[in-house]
Parts: structure tokens; sequence; C-alpha cells
């Protein structure tokens, strides 16, 4: 009997594991990333942001105003961090990256130009967890960083 409860108990374990209603988060996000319309605003902007530099698979670029906004809540919510920080996405290969133009990675204020998703996007980082408001940028030019002289 007491084997019998170690088989039925091992065997219960393991159909859970195997479970295909239990999915894995990445999977749900990208199922939900599929979802997400990929219409673009009409109209051309370009705008200054920061970067923020987190240590997380979320949305790094923050404006000045709304770093201000930021620095200013004592209490760093969670909802305003992801009101406030967006993602910026190259429109193509061709497009530079914002770090090639930099020497160093503090203090780094760049001019995107480009077109705004209407709706807010992953980017496919690993572990990403929410989408945020996302700028398809075509071209990108380094403003200052902490190195520049």
């Amino acid at each position: 009997m007491k084997y019998l409860c170690t088989i039925l108990s091992g065997l219960t374990l393991l159909s859970s594991c195997l479970n295909p209603a239990v999915e894995d988060k990445n999977e749900q996000l990208a199922l939900s990333d599929t979802a997400i319309s990929k219409v673009l605003e009409p109209d051309t902007v370009t705008v200054t942001l920061e970067y923020y530099g987190w240590l997380c698979p979320c949305a790094q670029w923050i404006t000045p105003k709304n770093r201000l906004i930021y620095a200013q809540q004592s209490k760093r919510d969670l909802n305003l961090k992801n009101g406030i920080f967006w993602n910026v996405k190259t429109a193509n290969e061709t497009v530079k990256s914002p770090f090639d133009l930099a020497w160093d990675m503090e203090n780094l204020t760049f001019e995107f130009t480009g077109q705004f998703y209407k709706e807010p996007q992953f980017i496919g980082d690993e572990g990403e967890e929410h989408p945020a408001r996302t700028l398809l940028y075509h071209s990108v030019v380094l403003k200052s960083d902490s190195l520049q002289k």
C-alpha cells in the first residue's frame, strides 16, 4: 500500500508537469504580443529620450520631463514606471543603434525621429513582462554622454 501511494503521488506530480493548460510565461507573452496591433501613428515625430538603464528586460527610455516626474515619486509606483518609460526599435537593420553612437553608458541623451505604434508593444526581450509605448525610429542622434567633450 505504501508503494502504491508513492507511485500515485509520483504520477500526479508528473501529470501536473505535463499539463498543457499550464503554459510557460514567455509563451503567454508571445501569444499576447501577436494580438497587439502593429499599426503606426500617422505622424513622424522627433523626441529627446534619455537612457535610464534598468537592470531588467523592460522599457529603458524616458523623456527628460518624465524623468523629473519619476524622480519626484517617493514610492516608485510600478504603474507609473510602466506608463512613462518607453521602448525604441529600429525601423530596419541599416539604422544605427543608439549605443553605437556613445562612448559611455551613463547620462545618455538621444534625439530620435520616427513613428509611435498606436498600441504599447513588446520588443522581444526574454522575460519582458509588460508592453510599453514604442517608437519605431528611422534616425537617432547622440545629444550627450558623460564622456563627451
